[in-house]
């Protein structure tokens, strides 16, 4: 019984495990050995909140990179910021290198309503 109750469990936890097909499709890629950019992922969300060079997205799930949820984000420049308000839709791309990622560019899609 004890055995058929371990087989049980480990194939369920096996099944459930990172190498499932979805969970292999929002993994993010590894990074070079380097450190180097990896490329840019991009994501579209609503920004909350503007505090100099961070930004703050509640944003979709952005595919193999992160799940959808509320974030600040650094901006690679400040003035990118320029012309975005708190409520703005917007298209951005994130660099993610081993140490950190951030905005390298951001687009307003559709204005506060």
């Amino acid at each position: 019984m004890r055995a058929v109750l371990l087989a049980t469990l480990f194939a369920t936890l096996a099944a459930c495990g990172p190498d499932t097909p979805e969970a292999a499709q929002d993994a993010p890629p590894p990074l070079p050995p380097d450190g180097s950019r990896s490329r840019p992922f991009v994501g579209r969300g609503v920004v909350t909140e503007i505090r100099g060079d961070v930004i703050q997205i509640d944003h979709e799930t952005i595919p193999g990179f992160m799940v959808a949820v509320t974030m600040d984000f650094p901006l690679e420049d400040p003035a990118m910021a320029a012309g975005i308000e708190p409520g703005d839709t917007v298209v951005f791309s994130i660099e993610r290198t081993s140490w950190r990622h951030r905005v390298i560019g951001i687009e307003r899609e559709a204005p506060a309503p």
